[in-house]
């Protein structure tokens, strides 16, 4: 499989029904983006995704910022936005949930009080949703 984002792993093997994006290689081609900010990796990596689909309109950073409107973004948040592309991904994590360590960490650290509610509907969301989630690590 391919690893695109950290968090989201795209598999050849794993049919769509079974919840993880597929594409062959020689129709799916991922397009170099480049970040806007220090905090929008993910949100860039989205977009090379997206933007690699055959037979699809571009879409821009800007309205991937409208769909996820937030300067702290979740891996959580990435999957939503796939889900509103009409994408699902397998979602590999160390913790399902908020580790607690992270309001420790300057990325977060403004906003963790805020993001830790956020977050944790989110993730009641997307279990209610079926979205495949699977602790574990992709070492």
């Amino acid at each position: 499989g391919w690893e695109v984002c950290k968090g989201l792993v795209m598999s050849e093997e794993t049919p769509m029904g079974a919840g993880a994006m597929t594409a062959p290689p020689e129709r799916w081609r991922p397009v170099g983006i480049r970040q806007l900010s220090t905090w929008d990796c993910g949100l860039a990596c989205i977009q090379m995704i997206l933007n690699g689909r055959p037979n699809t309109p571009p879409v821009s950073q800007d309205e991937l910022r409208e769909k996820c409107p937030f300067r702290s973004i979740w891996t959580i948040d990435l999957m939503f936005v796939l889900e509103a592309y009409g994408l699902s991904a397998l979602y590999t994590t160390k913790l399902i949930g908020i580790n607690e360590e992270y309001g420790d960490l300057e990325y977060y650290s403004k906003e963790f009080d805020t993001d830790r509610v956020r977050v944790r509907q989110l993730f009641e969301v997307a279990k209610e949703k079926c979205f495949r989630m699977e602790e574990r690590s992709l070492r």
